[in-house]
């Protein structure tokens, strides 16, 4: 009886019975996104791990850099005082991206109480933001070995991983971050490792860098694990050492080539040293906003960023075998 006395005055009201929610339809969307928000948008994303993240403002952003002589020469005080001449490295600008998504409700579902059908619609809207970024970040290496449709292009027009790029300074011979493809070995491994202590500097003075770790597809993950965790090397029978024990590694879903690995540098993928850049200029966002039909509600997903490189020489790719 008290069930229907309820029911009777809910009517009496003029409100829609079957609705034990707020009556604003925008209000309510709007709530439920903001709660959908805090669990799809609290999980960090993979691939902005590798990528140096900076926050920036405008339209665009140009990077760059300058060079110098390289080295103090001896210089008595008596004698005049040399000078450093400093030249100007290449520069590029990077244009912000927007991206935007919309979806539509129509007040019937919140008629019939379909705040669950609504919650899953609006995760899987959410997820596409996430989604998005994970796919570009990934893009960028996928196709960093030269292939068309690469999200982008290094300051010094070439590709992120390339052979034969060149150098600010004239006269410095160029250099390259792509190693010759070959299977994840111990032996492609030591290669490798040897080209990031042969790094040279704009001006062609030895800048050596420790390797870091690897990258590699789910394909590759089993083969890393082997060679890092083998106290011998895990390819012959011969009983040596393994070199590369303890080899840091790191699995990244997003990768689509199943031989392709990369090397990166030690100092931290955030360091000055990591010139491949998450330029964001805001984060994704949402709005709940009315078209004018009063019974249906629009909410929009919206975000700005870019991605871009300067000199790659943190990195190192080999398209595998």
């Amino acid at each position: 009886m008290a069930t229907i006395a309820a029911t009777d005055a809910q009517s009496a009201s003029g409100s829609s019975p079957g609705i034990a929610i707020k009556e604003n339809f925008s209000e309510v969307l709007r709530d439920n996104l903001d709660m959908v928000k805090q669990r799809v948008w609290s999980r960090n994303l993979m691939g902005t791990r590798f990528y140096k993240n900076e926050n920036v403002s405008g339209a665009n952003v140009r990077i760059g850099d300058f060079f110098g002589i390289g080295l103090v020469p001896v210089s008595r005080d008596a004698t005049v005082l040399p000078q450093d001449d400093p030249g100007q490295g290449f520069q590029k600008q990077y244009d912000i991206e927007t991206y935007r998504l919309a979806i539509h409700w129509e007040q019937s579902l919140i008629d019939d109480d379909k705040l669950g059908i609504i919650g899953k619609r609006q995760a899987k809207f959410l997820e596409a933001a996430n989604k998005t970024i994970e796919y570009q970040l990934a893009d960028g290496f996928n196709r960093g070995f030269g292939t068309s449709g690469a999200p982008f292009i290094s300051a010094d027009g070439m590709w992120l991983f390339d052979s034969g790029r060149p150098n600010p300074k004239a006269g410095v011979a160029s250099w390259s971050n792509l190693e010759t493809a070959a299977a994840l070995t111990t032996g492609s491994l030591w290669t490798m490792d040897q080209a990031f202590t042969n790094n040279l500097d704009e001006v062609g003075l030895r800048a050596p860098l420790n390797m870091g770790g690897i990258i590699v597809p789910k394909a590759l993950q089993k083969k890393a694990a082997e060679i890092s965790r083998s106290a011998k090397n895990p390819e012959n029978s011969m009983n040596t050492d393994n070199y590369h024990a303890d080899l840091v590694y790191q699995m990244w879903p997003y990768l689509t080539s199943d031989t392709a690995w990369f090397g990166y540098a030690e100092g931290g993928f955030q360091s000055e040293d990591n010139e491949v850049y998450f330029f964001r200029r805001q984060s994704p966002s949402t709005k709940t906003y009315s078209t004018g039909n009063p019974d249906v509600v629009s909410q929009r997903v919206r975000m700005r960023h870019t991605l871009g490189a300067g000199r790659p020489c943190f990195w190192r790719g080999n398209a595998g075998a």
